[in-house]
């Protein structure tokens, strides 16, 4: 619970405007091929799953993949 807070804390800190998801048994980051975080999985408006990344992104590298994988 008190990771969640702390996740919570940090979404409204980076007033993050995306979807975000809550993965408590690690069973979707497995199947979705989750090696570290953090790991982030771009999801189309329909639901399929596009593209994950394993590690960090900067601000400019997800921006660039935004781009890439969901608008173009």
């Amino acid at each position: 619970a008190d990771e969640r807070q702390k996740a919570l804390e940090l979404v409204d800190k980076t007033e993050a405007i995306f979807d975000l998801a809550e993965d408590v048994d690690g069973e979707l980051y497995t199947e979705l091929g989750g090696l570290g975080m953090p790991f982030t999985v771009f999801i189309s408006a329909d639901g399929q799953v596009l593209d994950v990344h394993n590690g960090p992104l900067t601000e400019g590298q997800l921006t660039d993949r935004i781009h890439e994988v969901l608008l173009s």
